[in-house]
């Protein structure tokens, strides 16, 4: 437990800056980081033991939380985001690190945090801080509370406001590093802008670079694998990449350059109680919270790659016609010391006279096909918004009766919350991008002729950028750039637009507890009994563009094709050739990249009863027992979990606890119907595909046996007559049955093709993979689907440690405390996707339903009071891993040590004035050092799970109480 004035001491930390520095806290989502958890920017967790975000239960005075409404993707896990806890109404932090299904219920599989507020405070207090990053403006915190007994009624109430600014990937030096670092090239791809064009078959300069044996069709000569293509750099490639990262043929290109560390937000909270005492022992408690949070600018690449690398469709082709402007421009330019135009690659190509026949025709005129995506060296970041509101109301009624004599006290409480977000990624129509490269671009184009009437050219060469934005490339300016064939804002406005969704998740839950005493054969015995009815809803809305329901197919005529047929989930999109089912196709939508969903609404109510009863058998045995019973209905069933904790004085000074219990967990609505798309790392690829994931019905929940065996010493006057001495020692295990997960795509590539990279046509899961026109091999991946499962099961131990030592000197006290987590196995079972593994001291990247899994996490510190004045020194030290999975991957590396040390300053102002003696100011150095995080090959050369990005921070606040 830690309580208000200790989190003073240290800084006054935010909520997930505490459950971050907790030693069983492992993996946690609180950052901006898209690459590992994209889409939960302005959300934070808690994932204990490294189980998973969802799999602990997070609650309030007691009582349940509301969902968070956009999963851990990656997991598909709901969670309970902790950015909506009431900071400046925090009283104390209470943690239980062991299974708690019996008490609490379902979700308590890895632990239970409790967030306790000053329901009892009184009088008025502000405290105001400012956390200072370089590179950044900063974070702003402003809290009030207020409190005030009025007789048989008090009431208390705060208000919480919070700014961000943001902080760039390029403002830290480590996080983008040259291509091929150390063994790492996540961050840069070979689909970049400028980008690389390919000569189209039956035209003349293609077929003389081309054998009659290496085309036979235009698939094949599309081909990824086993057939030699004719590919044409841009010419300034080098330029604006730099040559570190240029490749034969290819343009290379870093899409983290555009991104932030700290995304800019504005999070505002109120949260208020109200207690009445009523003159017959009866008491009415109210709850009421609001909580909001906005991402008004998430940043991210200019423009995401199209996930049909080489689309020859009319519509949606990236098919650069002989006309076009920029072709033009840049095959008449000399930079081989010739006579202009000779010796030029790009010279045999160009036609300016060339007229096509109708907006589709791409055979009279066309010559290239592009290689690369809409925007990218060029810049700016692509903007998106992230919108978090939450409300909570909660009526309570305690009070005390008599039954057969024996007095009862009973708790009844109502509590109703709904969590809501929308979130908006920009992304380009693949349809609008084809149109707009054969000059027939804008929203206001009209006709068959390119260029006229309104019509706009979209400009996929190098002429187009003045400069670019990358690494190494400052100063750099394009001679070649012509205003006139820059790309307009208002074409790419039109080009792009939001694909997003709302969501909205709400929890009703209705509780009666009783508890009581009796005598059982002169032993007092205590007892508690329950029942609980809660109800969960969960609603998913895409916008109309990115509903599958609605707009499943690649171009507005397929769409309203598809509509006419049917408007059914088995209709599939046609691809152009009306009558001939062997081109129709599931359609993912309208974006080149991101792609649909479809809307869910769903509900579900859980029924309990729960029992427990504490014995003492004798004076120095405690045991409590206790159970629960679950209905969740339908398919998922019911569960009967019992737990047995006991608690033994060996001594005076030695206590010696143990506890064993069964946990469960229900799947939520969200992993049982809805179908979502999630971006992630393909290796064979080197870039990020599209994984679509599809809701599973027939889930069976989770279960878990989890047992702790622990001592705990404490003595006073331990070496003197002021000193004081505790230190606590715990063994846990957690035996993990059926885990929810989506299954893991790099599984189904290892399953699916052979040694050479070759799709296995025969293999159970080829009908997951969408690959490039022609292809069979891994790197042509486009998508990927995957499934909602039941799976592996998982095994893990490890050693809590926590000690601490107090004592007098030089007119003060002083304290030195350790805090320490071991973890001793982390063992993943096998299953039909592939054998078991040890992920125990790796990153497990490769691995979408695990986290990275570090051996050790400590904390030293030492506290000295003397007077008004608190020293506080923080040593905090996160062990070394591999970056590599449990399963096979390929030169493992070590990601370091990381070691950081705080010191924070508290100064009491109670001398100055007896106004003052409640209040004080106090100065923070986090990262004194200013460490940098250990590198490891992920797309910022770091672990954001684990370790901090942001270096040195100062913050310094003061509190103030009227």
């Amino acid at each position: 437990m830690i309580n208000s004035e200790e989190l003073f001491d240290i800084g006054n930390p935010s909520v997930v800056e505490l459950v971050k520095t907790l030693g069983v806290s492992s993996g946690v989502d609180g950052e901006t980081n898209q690459f590992q958890s994209n889409g939960l920017e302005g959300t934070a967790n808690v994932n204990l033991r490294g189980l998973g975000a969802g799999r602990n239960l997070v609650l309030l005075n007691g009582r349940r939380n509301v969902w968070s409404p956009y999963d851990v993707s990656e997991q598909r896990q709901l969670f309970v985001d902790i950015n909506m806890i009431p900071a400046v109404a925090l009283g104390r932090v209470e943690l239980l690190k062991d299974g708690a299904a019996a008490t609490y219920g379902s979700d308590a599989i890895s632990g239970v945090v409790n967030f306790i507020t000053r329901n009892d405070f009184e009088g008025f207090e502000t405290a105001i801080s400012h956390k200072e990053i370089d590179g950044s403006d900063g974070d702003q915190d402003l809290g009030l509370i207020w409190g005030h007994d009025f007789g048989s009624t008090h009431v208390m109430a705060s208000f919480g406001y919070s700014t961000r600014n943001q902080l760039q990937v390029r403002d830290r030096d480590w996080a983008i590093q040259n291509y091929g670092t150390k063994g790492n090239a996540r961050a840069y791809t070979g689909i970049g802008n400028p980008g690389s064009f390919m000569p189209l078959p039956g035209t003349t300069e293609a077929d003389a670079l081309i054998t009659s044996s290496d085309r036979v069709t235009d698939a094949n000569y599309l081909s990824t694998t086993g057939v030699v293509w004719t590919s044409l750099a841009d010419p300034h490639c080098a330029d604006f990449v730099v040559a570190h990262a240029q490749a034969v043929n290819l343009c290379r290109y870093n899409y983290a350059y555009f991104d932030n560390l700290i995304e800019e937000e504005e999070r505002t909270n109120f949260f208020g109680t109200l207690t009445h005492d009523f003159a017959n022992d009866m008491q009415l408690s109210v709850e009421v919270l609001y909580g909001e949070n906005e991402v008004p600018e998430w940043h991210t690449s200019p423009s995401y790659p199209p996930q049909t690398l080489f689309d020859l469709s009319p519509v949606t082709g990236r098919i650069v016609p002989s006309y076009h402007p920029g072709h033009v421009a840049i095959a008449g330019v000399d930079r081989n010391g010739a006579e202009a135009g000779l010796g030029n690659d790009f010279e045999g190509y160009a036609d300016a006279s060339c007229s096509p026949t109708s907006r589709s025709d791409t055979s009279n005129c066309d010559a290239l096909l592009f290689f690369g995506r809409p925007f990218g060296a060029s810049g700016p970041s692509a903007l998106g918004r992230r919108e978090y509101e939450t409300s909570r109301f909660v009526v309570g009624l305690d009070g005390t009766s008599e039954f057969m004599g024996s007095p009862i006290d009973f708790t009844t409480s109502l509590l109703w919350t709904e969590a809501s977000a929308e979130r908006v990624s920009p992304d380009t129509i693949a349809e609008n991008w084809g149109l707009a490269i054969r000059r027939f671009g804008g929203k206001d184009c009209t006709g068959n002729t390119p260029g006229a009437n309104e019509c706009e050219f979209y400009n996929p060469f190098s002429n187009a950028i003045q400069s670019p934005q990358q690494k190494g490339t400052t100063g750099y300016v394009n001679l070649e750039f012509e205003a006139g064939l820059a790309n307009s804002s208002e074409l790419r406005s039109w080009l792009q637009e939001g694909v997003g969704s709302s969501a909205d998740s709400k929890l009703t839950v209705l509780d009666l507890v009783a508890t009581g005493q009796l005598d059982f054969n002169g032993m007092d015995v205590g007892w508690a009994a329950g029942v609980q009815s809660r109800t969960e809803d969960y609603t998913f809305k895409p916008f109309t563009g990115s509903d599958l329901s609605i707009n499943p197919c690649k171009s507005m005529a397929e769409n309203a094709t598809w509509q006419e047929a049917g408007s059914v989930s088995t209709t599939k999109c046609d691809n152009g050739t009306s009558g001939d089912i062997t081109d129709d196709y599931i359609g993912s939508g309208r974006f080149i990249f991101l792609a649909g969903a479809t809307p869910f609404d769903g509900d579900q109510t859980i029924n309990a009863i729960f029992g427990e009863l504490a014995l003492a058998p004798s004076e120095d045995l405690d045991v409590q027992i206790s159970a629960r019973y679950e209905d969740y209905g339908g398919n998922v069933g019911t569960s009967f979990d019992p737990k047995i904790a006991v608690r033994f004085q060996a001594t005076d000074d030695l206590v010696v606890r143990g506890s064993a219990s069964t946990t469960f967990r229900g799947p939520t609505l969200n992993q049982l119907g809805i179908r979502s798309t999630s971006l992630e790392f393909v290796g064979p690829t080197g870039t990020f595909k599209a994984v679509d994931t599809q809701g599973n019905p027939n889930l069976d929940p989770e279960t878990a046996f989890t047992s702790n065996l622990g001592a705990i010493f404490s003595r006073d006057a331990l070496l003197t007559g002021h000193d004081s001495f505790f230190a606590s020692l715990d063994y846990w295990s957690f035996d993990f049955k059926d885990p929810i997960i989506k299954e893991s795509f790099n599984s189904l590539i290892a399953l699916s093709f052979d040694a050479d990279g070759n799709l296995e046509a025969g293999s159970t899961y080829a009908d997951r993979f969408t690959l490039a026109s022609g292809s069979t091999s891994s790197g042509g991946i486009e998508r990927i689907s995957v499934n909602m499962i039941n799976g592996p099961d998982i095994e893990t131990t490890g050693l809590d440690l926590a000690a601490g030592y107090e004592f007098d000197v030089a007119e003060g006290r002083l304290g030195f405390g350790l805090q320490a987590t071991q973890t001793l196995s982390y063992d993943v079972g096998a299953s039909e996707l592939g054998a078991g593994f040890d992920a125990l001291g790796k990153l497990n990247d490769s691995v979408s339903y695990l986290r990275p899994i570090v051996e050790t996490k400590a904390s030293i510190s030492a506290k000295y009071e003397q007077g008004t004045s608190t020293f506080n020194f923080l040593a905090n030290h996160t062990g070394s891993y591999k970056d590599s999975s449990g399963t096979a991957s390929a030169l493992p590396r070590e990601v370091g040590t990381h070691s950081t040390y705080d010191l924070h300053y508290n100064l009491s102002l109670e001398n100055f004035s007896d106004d003052l003696a409640e209040s004080a100011l106090w100065v923070s150095i986090y990262n004194a050092t200013d460490e940098d995080p250990p590198f490891a090959r992920l797309d910022l050369n770091y672990d954001p799970y684990t370790h901090n990005p942001f270096g040195r921070i100062i913050k310094v606040g003061v509190r103030h109480k009227f």
